[in-house]
Formats: structure tokens, sequence, C-alpha cells
């Protein structure tokens, strides 16, 4: 019997019995040596991550990633004098396929607010929440765009920030990413079309420019300002 190079030999006087215990055995340790001075397989390494076009991918508010943004703001002085208004915006993006020309990009803005109030009072919750909806192109070229509907809903728990309105319009987003840089705008403008009775109408406009420059290693500098007319 011959396996794996290893031949195995009856000898004299073996009985039947014997044989069938023994040559499994030896069988077995020939296929142990044989896997055992097999050459060993090279594993290739998994590529490292390219931080630096993960962080343009975060900056893209129509990204084909799901991500969940977030901005951080301090507002004090003016009307405000010594107190501060604090945002703190989430916005998870979420990507899905239309069809093969087309995707829909989910962008959701849910406002986290602390207002202050008379003397030493403040205000802390939620604001309006915004929903985008934008359609573009699934190949984009040196400009990626989309456009598509908003609609902002009456959830403030903040009270300085009740509306009580439902407002909805058209909302627009262009940007180009050449080299280090994610260069773009959001626009977009809402009017009520139904409300629970509160004085509060809404005709808001926002214009949003944004400018990012990438170091590398997940490192960058951006510019956000958010321009808005009532």
């Amino acid at each position: 019997m011959t396996l794996s190079g290893t031949t195995i030999e009856p000898r004299k006087n073996e009985t039947a019995a014997t044989r069938c215990v023994r040559w499994p055995v030896a069988a077995a340790l020939a296929v142990l040596t044989a896997v055992c001075a097999a050459p060993a397989i090279a594993q290739t390494p998994a590529p490292a991550p390219d931080t630096a076009a993960l962080g343009k991918e975060q900056q893209n508010p129509i990204s084909s990633m799901a991500t969940i943004p977030w901005q951080m703001n301090f507002n004090s002085g003016g009307g405000l004098e010594d107190g501060t208004f604090f945002l703190l915006n989430l916005q998870p993006v979420m990507p899905f396929k239309v069809s093969e020309r087309w995707n829909m990009i989910l962008r959701t803005i849910v406002p986290i607010v602390s207002v202050p109030g008379p003397e030493t009072t403040s205000y802390s919750g939620i604001g309006d929440i915004q929903e985008q909806v934008y359609l573009t192109p699934s190949k984009g070229g040196k400009v990626v765009w989309g456009f598509g509907p908003v609609v902002s809903m009456p959830t403030a728990t903040a009270a300085p920030l009740q509306t009580g309105s439902w407002a909805a319009g058209p909302t627009f987003v262009a940007l180009t990413m050449p080299g280090p840089w994610v260069i773009g705008a959001v626009v977009n403008n809402v009017w009520t079309f139904s409300d629970a009775g509160s004085a509060t109408k809404m005709n808001q406009f926002l214009f949003q420019p944004f400018i990012n420059f990438n170091f590398g290693k997940g490192w960058a500098i951006s510019t956000v300002p958010v321009i808005t007319a009532n």
C-alpha cells in the first residue's frame, strides 16, 4: 500500500486483525507528515485603509457611503449678551441605489440645542428635525450634485424653538473634490404648508458653503458658514 510516497508493506505472520489496526494508523501518520512538510502559503497583508479618501467621503453631504457626521456650534454675544446658545447637529447620511444611473441619498438633520432664557434659566432639547432627500447620478464626474425635497417636521421640545409647523421646499447640493480639497454648497428653502395653530410661519432660506482641506491621515481643516434668511 502506498500513500503520499510512503509504502506500507505487509509483515510476515501478520494477522488480518493486526493489519486492520496498523495500516489506518500508518496512513494517518503519512498524511500528517505530508501536511507538515507542505510549504507555507504566503499571506498577503490587507491594504491599509485610505484615511484621506474616507475623510473626503465624510465631508460629502451626498456621499455614497453611510456616515454619521456631526457639527457642534457655540454662539454668544449680540442679542445673547452673556448667554451661550449651543447647537449640536447630528447629520446621518444613508445612500440607496435607485437604478443603474441614479442613487437616492437620505440626509437627516437632528438639532440638539441649549437656549439661554431669562436670568439664569435655559431651555434644552431638540429642534425641528429636517429630512433632505437627494437624487444624484450614481457615476459622478468632476462635479457631484444632487437635488430633491426637504421637509421640516415640528419635533422641537425646546420651547423657544417650537414652531408647530410642517414645512417643505426644494434643496440642492453641488461639490467638487480636486486633490485634497472638498468644495461645495448646500442651498434650500422651506415654506409652511401645515401648522398646529401657531402664529409662527416658516419661510426660511439656507445657504451653506463648505471648504475642506485634507492634510492626510484623517486630519483636515474646514470652514462651513451658515447663511440664513427668514
